[in-house]
């Protein structure tokens, strides 16, 4: 998009190959189902993965147990036809 939707700054939008690494910046588990099969089932953790390049993403964290600072490697599934990148431990 030509400019940022959240500080509605214009400029060079630049796309770049990320290196799918970073680390956890603050997450949430989820006890409840809000969404039924094949939806994420509890428990689940969303989080906000900070990568190393700088940028935040909101995904999710599977694999093992999440803090802040886990430092995590991104994975990449199909669910339904969508691509989707979720995380786990580094």
């Amino acid at each position: 998009k030509p400019v940022c939707p959240h500080c509605r700054v214009h400029g060079d939008i630049e796309w770049f190959t990320a290196a799918g690494t970073g680390t956890v910046w603050s997450y949430a588990v989820f006890r409840k189902a809000y969404f039924p099969p094949p939806g994420p089932q509890p428990p689940y953790v969303v989080a906000v993965v900070l990568l190393t390049e700088g940028v935040q993403i909101i995904s999710n964290v599977t694999g093992g147990d999440v803090r802040v600072g886990l430092p995590v490697t991104a994975t990449f599934e199909r669910v339904n036809g969508t691509p989707l990148v979720r995380f786990r431990p580094a």
